[in-house]
């Protein structure tokens, strides 16, 4: 297998991660088991969504660059980061 491959396979799996963690997430709000404000609510939404979106962004590509794979790294981090200090505040 190739970087690209690799890369492209991994993206699929946290994907998958990430997608299921926010359902499961919101769930268990909605259910009452899991009770949170709104303010957090909406941060660990948006930040789990844009990390989300980071990874799926070039869909059509048949195969990733470096300088893809970099792009969505950083996105990934400066979304998760910006969630993290929002929820720290």
């Amino acid at each position: 297998m190739s970087f690209s491959q690799n890369a492209e396979k991994a993206t699929r799996i946290i994907t998958t991660i990430l997608a299921f963690s926010i359902g499961v997430f919101h769930l268990l709000n909605v259910a009452g088991v899991l009770v949170t404000s709104a303010m957090t609510l909406r941060v660990v939404h948006v930040m789990t969504l844009l990390m989300i979106g980071f990874l799926i962004y070039p869909k059509n590509k048949e195969k990733l660059s470096k300088l893809d794979i970099a792009t969505k790294i950083v996105g990934i981090l400066v979304s998760l980061f910006t969630g993290s200090y929002l929820l720290g505040r």
